[in-house]
């Protein structure tokens, strides 16, 4: 196996300053890369691949980069990662690494699987996501979290002769359903992580795409919108228990019943440390907002 091993698969629907971010610690392994396939997608993909084109007229980096466009008409983020894995299949490289704009990689992410390509085939990825404060911070906490993600597409290194294609129906969710076929190698604790710090400096925007997001799911048919279903259902006898509680037994009882179901849904994805800042106090009452607003939507899609 030569040096250059690897090709790298990166769906681009975000803005340049994110793409560059990854390009620039990319091209810090770049004795590694053989190729680097950057597909332009979503409902801007024909303005997107252009702007990526020029931004590359004007930097130079010591990366094979081939930009391409997702030719689907409703593009989601599987059918731009399979329209990546079809051109790398046609080159030398014998294995694939995932990436998503926005996202720096470590600077021993493929160097150090490199050393350990000869035993494996797969080392699924592992996401941190970064935020120091103000609104972004907040859009963190409703969102990704700011616990590491343990087993991510991002950051993902496959052997290609083992790698499927992805779901390319689901706009939500495709990454959970690919991952699933490789259960058997997912993380027990970090490692090599790849770094997100592009978050929403808006509260409106944050809650605009949570609300597109359950939409789409909604029009899915996976296991992912079954486990939606099911998360509705219990976030909806928990809120009408604690609800009951104060009406028939104790209204303070109620109120540290809900007080305590909102900090366990925070710390299962934040740190504990967060609670203590102003960010986490904004956001744990706004988790009742987005709760509401997934139980409602759940529920009108099943009886409309």
């Amino acid at each position: 196996m030569g040096i250059k091993f690897i090709d790298i698969i990166l769906p681009f629907a975000d803005t340049i300053d994110e793409l560059e971010i990854t390009i620039n610690s990319l091209d810090l392994q770049n004795y590694f890369i053989n190729k680097v396939f950057i597909i332009a997608s979503g409902e801007n993909k024909i303005n997107l691949y252009k702007d990526v084109n020029n931004y590359l007229k004007n930097n130079k980096y010591n990366l094979d980069i081939k930009v391409l466009k997702d030719i689907n008409k409703k593009t989601t983020a599987g059918t731009s990662r399979n329209t990546g894995l079809s051109k790398s299949f046609n080159t030398s490289s014998e294995f694939i690494g995932f990436i998503d704009s926005g996202m720096k990689v470590s600077e021993n992410w493929i160097s150090s699987f490199y050393k350990e390509s000869e035993l494996k085939f797969i080392r699924i990825g592992c996401t941190k996501y970064v935020s120091k404060k103000g609104i972004q911070l907040i859009s963190a906490l409703l969102s990704y979290g700011t616990r590491i993600s343990l087993n991510s597409v991002p950051g993902t290194i496959i052997k290609k002769d083992k790698c499927i294609n992805f779901p390319y129906l689901e706009r939500w969710g495709e990454d959970i359903i690919w991952m699933n076929h490789y259960r058997d190698y997912y993380n027990k604790i970090p490692n090599n992580l790849c770094t997100y710090s592009f978050f929403n400096n808006s509260i409106i925007d944050t809650y605009k795409k949570y609300i597109d997001q359950l939409k789409e799911v909604l029009h899915q048919k996976s296991s992912y919108k079954r486990n939606l279903y099911l998360q509705s259902i219990v976030f909806l006898f928990s809120y009408m228990t604690i609800i009951l509680i104060g009406l028939l037994l104790n209204k303070k009882l109620a109120i540290y019943f809900l007080l305590f179901f909102l900090i366990s849904k925070f710390i299962k994805k934040n740190k504990i440390v967060y609670l203590l800042r102003f960010e986490g106090l904004i956001a744990i009452p706004l988790y009742l907002l987005f709760d509401f607003s997934k139980i409602y939507m759940v529920f009108w899609s099943i009886f409309n």
